[in-house]
């Protein structure tokens, strides 16, 4: 669970292109963190890793970008979900996905009314989900 933010998106914005637009004039950058962040309520690190991360999403200065930084998330997190799969069926990747791909469920409708018609599980399929069941309830972390 992600913990709350303690300045609002719409403060954030502002007090980062505001330091940012002061970093550019010579005569205002000295302090510009300090300032900008006193006048705003913005703690001044806080400010400057918000600027920080701007510039980077920008192109201005070298690192990984926001967007990078989540797509790499998101590979991991798939890595780690299909090693965890792997590892409790004993089976392929490609296997499980072949396993449980027909399993899609249907809706109609019949006399107006919307119905679901659930799949027919084939017992290869229910004893895949079954041992994912039982791995899930054993790894707390799952």
């Amino acid at each position: 669970m992600v913990a709350p933010r303690k300045y609002p998106d719409e403060l954030r914005e502002r007090a980062t292109r505001m330091a940012i637009d002061a970093r550019k004039d010579p005569e205002a950058r000295r302090g510009a963190f300090n300032r900008i962040g006193e006048q705003l309520g913005v703690h001044p690190e806080a400010l400057r890793t918000w600027v920080k991360k701007a510039e980077v999403d920008e192109g201005l200065r070298p690192g990984t970008t926001s967007e990078d930084a989540a797509r790499m998330t998101m590979v991991f997190t798939a890595l780690a979900v299909t090693k965890f799969m792997q590892q409790s069926t004993g089976l392929s990747l490609k296997k499980i996905v072949t396993t449980l791909r027909p399993l899609r469920e249907f809706v109609g409708v019949v006399g107006g009314h919307e119905i679901t018609f659930p799949p027919a599980v084939p017992s290869d399929a229910a004893e895949l989900i079954a041992s994912l069941q039982r791995a899930t309830e054993q790894d707390p972390f799952w």
